[in-house]
């Protein structure tokens, strides 16, 4: 099964929301809706345990966050110390959003596919029609005008080094809207390098999209054969994350004689988790077969969706995973919505989040790279790997 994940985070931006005719809003508003951004965090999100090990003890600063809130002079700063106290989780899937008509566009024609989306759109719906009032307050106070994401024209390419039997194929995003132009490019090439001896698929700098593109459009055209791997998930017994994922509830609370993980956090085990483990599939999809080695070239950009690929081919022992350490957050599901009761932002954050085969989560250990590449850019890192094969095939010849 593919989750269409962390559509989010390549449409994000500010946020989104309440009235036709909008009054400033008064202090004790603001600390309800501060409040309300408190709990429902503290109950859902997954990752507190995380922040207190790299020195952040979030929840602590409850007090000091709300002292900004009520400092708030107007809705602009209000906005902003918003902002900032989510921000400092440093998690890419938590932030305030700002769901526009194309973010919406976006689910609907998912959900059509997909129907669990429709818990999505019905929160961004809500948020619709009261947005003017907050992308005015934007506009006026920054000069940021409606987002609108674009689709990448340069998102896919790919290159052939002939004498050396090394096809690259290069992928910005795996944004879902980018599958229907890519899908036809990534089919042409594998029927170009069907015999070559090694296929380099850059990955680095890819933000995330959809895991559809990797799984059909990838795994799916070169393999042949289904390919499985185990996935462990967990997440948080809060009422939001039951609202959006009703199948958390047949998973079991996690405690040591369910669990056999040798990382596994501490807090995972305090009866407050659900825990799932399971095997996945990837089937083929009208394949073109390739034989050869593959390497997956990755860097600390690499997150959500595209971390999801690296850890599909670190666990399924797919491919090589060369370059340097990921963001991670992948193995995990769509982060969920909820909008604050008077301002009315809407906020998301992680859900579901992803182990990696020690038990520790993905989000803090991220993927580890089989071969280590290190490099001063992007450019560099890819011609090193390059280097590194024709290395190995001469030793090999």
């Amino acid at each position: 099964m593919y989750n269409i994940t962390k559509i989010t985070l390549v449409l994000l931006l500010f946020l989104c929301v309440p009235c036709k005719s909008h009054s400033q809003l008064n202090i004790e508003q603001k600390i309800q809706d501060f409040d309300h951004l408190f709990q429902t965090l503290e109950e859902n999100y997954p990752y507190f345990g995380v922040a207190k090990r790299q020195s952040n003890n979030w929840l602590s600063k409850k007090s000091e966050y709300l002292e900004l809130i009520k400092n708030s002079s107007d809705d602009f700063a209000y906005f902003v110390a918003l902002q900032y106290i989510v921000s400092q989780l440093n998690c890419p899937h938590l932030h305030v959003v700002f769901p526009n008509e194309s973010m919406l566009d976006g689910y609907r024609r998912i959900t059509l596919e997909y129907p669990k989306f429709a818990k999505w759109v019905e929160v961004l719906e809500k948020s619709k029609e009261q947005s003017l009032y907050w992308q005015k307050i934007l506009e006026d106070n920054t000069g940021q005008t409606r987002y609108t994401p674009q689709l990448q024209v340069s998102n896919y390419s790919d290159s052939i080094l002939d004498q050396d039997k090394i096809a690259i194929m290069r992928i910005k995003s795996f944004l879902y809207d980018n599958l229907a132009n890519d899908s036809v490019r990534i089919i042409s090439f594998l029927k170009k390098i069907q015999d070559y001896d090694y296929l380099i698929i850059d990955i680095q700098d890819n933000g995330g999209g959809s895991d559809n593109y990797w799984g059909k459009y990838i795994v799916g055209k070169i393999s042949d054969i289904p390919i499985t791997f185990p996935r462990t998930q967990v997440s948080k017994n809060g009422s939001l994350n039951k609202e959006f994922y009703p199948e958390i509830e047949k998973w079991n609370i996690a405690t040591k004689e369910n669990t056999s993980f040798p990382n596994l956090p501490d807090e995972i085990l305090d009866g407050s988790y659900f825990i799932h483990s399971y095997t996945d599939t990837i089937m083929p999809n009208n394949p073109i077969p390739f034989k050869g080695k593959i390497y997956v070239l990755v860097n600390y950009m690499v997150v959500s969706a595209s971390e999801d690929f690296a850890y599909f081919c670190k666990a399924a022992k797919w491919a090589t995973i060369a370059g340097t350490r990921t963001m991670g957050d992948g193995n995990c599901a769509d982060p969920i919505l909820f909008m604050l009761p008077n301002s009315g932002i809407t906020v998301t954050h992680p859900s579901i989040a992803g182990l990696n085969e020690d038990g520790s989560f993905n989000f803090e250990t991220r993927t580890i790279p089989n071969l280590v590449i290190e490099a001063e850019n992007s450019d560099e890192r890819l011609d090193r790997l390059i280097k590194h094969i024709k290395t190995v095939s001469a030793n090999n010849n």
